[in-house]
């Protein structure tokens, strides 16, 4: 059997042709509330005097600044704490310490990392057994110090 490349655009038609339900997902912003809001109100700014613009632009530069100063004390943090992760004994990372035992200070970062989705009851009958289903919140914990955030360690 002979295989047919094709383009990306010719992909895209072909899908949302022959498979219309199954859709891709667009890409999602990591912006927070007042940045959407600024980009939202600053993209609409025609109508706005040149003053109302000027306090505007300085409003979210101001918020920009304030947001650049928190991820560089972040970046400060973690670094500090993977200073004070090395110069553990070897034994005390492997095995831990009792609770506040040692004289340091290091950096946890936690999130909620995703959601999974599993079927509410197992005897439930037909395609209603994918549509109800329950959410479990995988919340996830990690040391920034110890480098074990490329590592899998969530706590269900």
């Amino acid at each position: 059997m002979k295989y047919r490349s094709v383009s990306v655009r010719t992909f895209q038609r072909l899908w949302s042709e022959l498979l219309p339900n199954i859709v891709v997902s667009k890409p999602c912003t990591d912006l927070c509330c007042k940045c959407q809001d600024y980009a939202f109100k600053i993209s609409n700014s025609g109508h706005l005097t040149e003053e109302e613009k000027s306090d505007l632009l300085d409003k979210y530069n101001e918020h920009v600044q304030l947001a650049k100063e928190q991820r560089d004390y972040y970046r400060r943090q973690c670094s500090m704490s993977k200073e004070n992760y090395i110069n553990f004994p070897d034994e005390s990372q492997n095995q831990g310490n009792p609770p506040c035992s040692v004289d340091t200070e290091m950096h946890y970062s936690w999130d909620y990392a995703q959601q999974v989705h599993f079927p509410h009851h197992a005897q439930q009958v037909g395609p209603i057994y994918f549509k109800t289903h329950r959410k479990c919140n995988v919340f996830g914990m990690c040391s920034e110090g110890s480098d074990m955030k490329n590592k899998h360690n969530t706590l269900p």
